[in-house]
């Protein structure tokens, strides 16, 4: 059995594991944000040609995740991290080099792979790091490097891209890739049990999360409404500045990570994940009923409340669910998942919004979320709990 750290949280590894986490995601987000821009005036692509930089980029992720997974369990937390942080960096320098769309496409596909296995890392290492007693407050707070850094990063990019120096954008990622691997560098990592496996799909996946998975998978469909159409809806209702979006629901992602994970750490997800779920039907309603900005970023907001509780609590879920040496596995599935949600959500809100406006398609939205909440009443909660509690007895042994 894995021996774990003491109780306090905040302990110096946990601290470089949260900034390796932020800088990471602070360029990647500054090339998702310039990339678009730098393809149009630099390389001429057409718009179908920058949509394509999105696809392939997810995809390409998508798939690397069984891999990154069985990696992490199998070969080891350590080498697999620091390797995929080190490939980050040479592959954004390498960006440097990019004179025509194909070259652009082919560092996308690069950067997506890399991307996979290095956002897989953080999560799996944060819950090996922090005492079983507070993981799911430790996983929260552990993805506030993530939400900072979303808050930032596209103003960050935008701003160098609007100096006139479109390269620029990849010398300063470059340098923040290099700043995670050396945090990551100097993270003391724990002692990981491995069993050895032969690479096959049930060492990728985790069954033992199919539960939390689903319910994951439904409530990123939502997400994927969100990450496509908030801006444009703002747009069209003329709200003055709409990347404010992203803003305020940071700032309620922040709010309630501050107390939802210790909540869930006391007694267990139900009451975090029922909060969740008001909060996101009344904050999804407020935005298809939002005719102002006042209403608008007010949705924004409760939306963000929704997702700060709802996220971190099944992350922090699926690793109560199974042994350490299978987390890597584990935190695969659910990011495939995740995945799944947002490329099909975007897929199917954007068709719905195509025939009835944005109102209606984040109306319903609202409506949705029964269907998940009746996944997570009658199958995913009571699944959790018989899980939970035989892998809580492993641990007290």
């Amino acid at each position: 059995m894995q021996k774990q750290v003491a109780e306090k949280l905040w302990t110096k590894d946990y601290i470089f594991l949260f900034l390796t986490n932020f800088f990471m995601t602070v360029g990647g987000q500054m090339l998702m944000s310039g990339l678009p821009l730098f393809a149009l005036h630099v390389l001429d692509a057409s718009d179908s040609q920058v949509g394509s930089l999105v696809a392939v980029y997810s995809f390409a992720a998508l798939l690397i995740r069984p891999f990154a997974g069985y990696s992490y369990d199998q070969i080891g937390r350590k080498i697999t991290y620091l390797l995929s942080l080190l490939i980050f960096a040479l592959l954004a320098f390498g960006h440097l080099t990019v004179a025509t769309f194909f070259w652009l496409v082919v560092f996308r596909v690069l950067t997506g792979i890399t991307f996979g296995v290095a956002s897989a890392g953080g999560p799996i290492l944060a819950a090996d790091l922090v005492h079983p007693s507070r993981r799911a407050e430790g996983v929260g707070y552990f993805t506030l490097s993530l939400t900072f850094a979303m808050a930032i990063a596209p103003y960050l990019g935008v701003a160098i891209i609007d100096t006139g120096n479109y390269y620029g954008i990849f010398t300063v990622t470059g340098i923040l890739f290099v700043l995670s691997f050396l945090s990551a560098a100097l993270v003391k990592y724990p002692p990981q049990p491995i069993k050895k496996a032969k690479f096959s799909w049930e060492s990728c996946f985790e069954k033992r999360i199919l539960s939390v998975a689903i319910l994951t998978m439904l409530m990123h469909v939502l997400m994927g409404g969100i990450l496509s159409f908030a801006i444009l809806f703002g747009e069209e209702l003329g709200v003055p500045n709409a990347g404010w979006f992203f803003i305020l629901n940071s700032v309620g992602v922040v709010i309630t990570r501050m107390f939802a994970g210790k909540i869930q750490d006391r007694h267990g997800p139900r009451p975090v994940i029922l909060f969740a779920f008001v909060m996101l039907v009344l904050g999804f309603v407020l935005l298809s009923l939002s005719t102002s900005p006042p209403l608008f970023y007010i949705s924004a907001l409760i939306i963000g409340l929704g997702n700060g509780s709802m996220m971190p609590s099944l992350q922090a879920m699926i690793f109560n669910m199974v042994v350490p040496e299978r987390r890597g596995a584990a935190n695969s599935t659910y990011f495939a998942a995740l995945d799944i949600g947002v490329g099909s959500g975007s897929v199917i809100l954007g068709f719905i919004a195509n025939h009835t406006g944005y109102a209606t398609m984040f109306l319903a939205c609202a409506l949705f979320l029964v269907i998940p909440f009746l996944c997570f009443w009658f199958y995913t909660n009571k699944d959790y709990e018989i899980k939970a509690a035989e892998i809580k007895a492993l641990e007290v042994e």
